[in-house]
């Protein structure tokens, strides 16, 4: 399996925690080949999991071995399970992001949220976002590579923040594109309107 070498980076969180902008900035970096589209990183869990449609689960193995560097997934939190990472992906790099409630529950709650949480209480969001951050705690003692990542760090100083990344997944730093980072990101800017598959800028040696 692709996870055995180590080469696979997770970037995960909670809903509208930040994992969409930080899975578009790593893969931007020439070490990273990116499923940042949530579909292909839940159907290359499930298929691997589950073991069905062992021909399609050849495929992507096939697409993703021919990469090079390493390969990035990214799915919010728990569309890619912790007990299904640490049997199937033990050396894959965690990426966890995370924001202060205030900031998560401003965004859960705005009508044009994906979430469909604009009419929880104050309670109810309170309640997932403590079960999101138990659960984030207690993946971190089981996982071999667990790196929480600060929304506030990269707004606040965007190049730093992500050096320090980089330094943890293992990548050589380089300039990243910072320019889609704020404080009230635009998802579709970000993502510029299209599903994002395999990345195909990448140069070969």
């Amino acid at each position: 399996m692709i996870g055995s070498s180590g080469r696979v980076l997770i970037v995960t969180g909670m809903v509208h925690s930040g994992t969409t902008i930080v899975a578009s900035l790593l893969a931007q970096h020439p070490q990273v080949s990116a499923l940042t589209s949530g579909r292909w990183a839940w159907l290359y869990e499930t298929l691997a999991l589950c073991g069905a449609h062992p021909e399609e689960t050849q495929r992507l193995e096939r697409t993703l071995e021919a990469t090079e560097g390493r390969v990035l997934l990214k799915a919010v939190w728990p569309e890619i399970t912790p007990a299904w990472i640490v049997e199937h992906l033990p050396e894959a790099r965690v990426v966890y992001c995370q924001k202060p409630f205030a900031q998560m529950r401003a965004s859960w709650r705005k009508r044009t949220s994906l979430a469909g949480m604009e009419d929880w209480s104050e309670a109810a969001l309170r309640r997932v976002y403590a079960q999101g951050m138990a659960e984030a705690d207690a993946f971190a003692r089981r996982c071999v590579h667990f790196t929480r990542f600060e929304n506030a760090a990269l707004v606040k100083a965007p190049q730093a923040a992500l050096a320090a990344l980089m330094s943890a997944l293992g990548l050589g730093e380089v300039a990243l594109d910072v320019s889609l980072v704020s404080a009230d990101k635009n998802i579709r800017e970000i993502l510029g309107g299209t599903e994002l598959w395999m990345s195909t800028h990448k140069t070969q040696s």
